[in-house]
């Protein structure tokens, strides 16, 4: 399946990281794709709202204004969603079990596929359930970014589909100054998911927890 044709373009937390969240950071991201290809990348006019700038805890400047908003944040507001991205429709009713719904992956139809946005190959990450697989029509390809927001921990591993929406949601959004082109993280995604999903999660996850300004 092809991808969107504007997958890369888009608009740009908050404070720099505690020390202590930035020291555990290293040592768990340790030489990851994403790290790697984060300090060869300049820093954005924003400030140092990049991984590699957050970890160095802007010493050589003012400590910038980052903001990121958490994948709990995207999947409980679907009306702050950027365009192009479509959150999709809630109350199906195809989940299974308690909180069937909106709080289920089933309980979502329609909205842009992960597929479409990351690519086809990244959907070997997840570990799909069978009610999962039977919600969605038995079609791992229709996965949305919504869904992707809902599933378990065992279907998502380490969260990284999840913190992976949540970053390309606080890329596109104008209204958060996260320091990263949707396009960005993308490649991102592409480049750790296989080799190195938990540190590549960890990267988003530091961005995402800037601080939501929405």
């Amino acid at each position: 399946m092809g991808r969107e044709p504007d997958r890369r373009t888009g608009g740009p937390g908050r404070g720099p990281a505690m020390p202590e969240r930035r020291r555990l950071l290293r040592g768990a991201l340790g030489t990851a794709p994403l790290v790697l290809s984060l300090k060869a990348r300049p820093v954005l006019g924003s400030g140092g709202c990049t991984v590699s700038g957050l970890l160095s805890g802007n010493l050589s400047g003012p400590a910038p204004s980052c903001e990121g908003c958490t994948p709990g944040y995207w999947k409980n507001h679907p009306g702050s969603w950027p365009a192009p991205y479509d959150p999709g429709t809630c109350g199906s009713g195809k989940g299974k079990g308690k909180g069937a719904g909106c709080n289920t992956p089933g309980g979502w139809s329609g909205g842009t596929r992960f597929a479409d946005v990351f690519g086809t190959g990244g959907l070997a990450h997840f570990a799909l359930s069978a009610d999962t697989v039977a919600a969605i029509g038995g079609d791992a390809s229709m996965l949305t970014l919504m869904q992707v927001l809902w599933l378990g921990g065992d279907e998502d591993p380490y969260r990284l589909g999840a913190h992976a929406v949540a970053a390309l949601l606080n890329a596109a959004h104008g209204g958060v100054s996260f320091g990263y082109t949707p396009g960005e993280i993308i490649d991102l995604f592409d480049a750790g998911y296989a080799t190195d999903p938990e540190g590549t999660k960890n990267g988003f996850q530091l961005l995402n927890e800037q601080g939501c300004p929405l």
